[in-house]
């Protein structure tokens, strides 16, 4: 009996295709009236939470 063999996956697509999709992606979004924010190093861009984020042992 022979062995079971799967199909060869399709190579992915080479990263310069990715850099010009994106690129024509964001452009394309630009032009619809869309924002983009920039958001500084060290925050998330998330809101923050309501109330204290740190968790206590109460008993202690």
């Amino acid at each position: 009996m022979k062995a079971l063999r799967q199909r060869n996956k399709p190579k992915a697509r080479p990263a310069e295709e990715t850099h010009e999709s994106i690129s024509q992606q964001t452009n394309q979004f630009l032009q619809q009236g869309g924002k983009v924010t920039v958001v500084p190093s060290g925050f998330s861009g998330i809101p923050r939470m309501q109330g204290s984020q740190q968790k206590t042992d109460s008993n202690h």
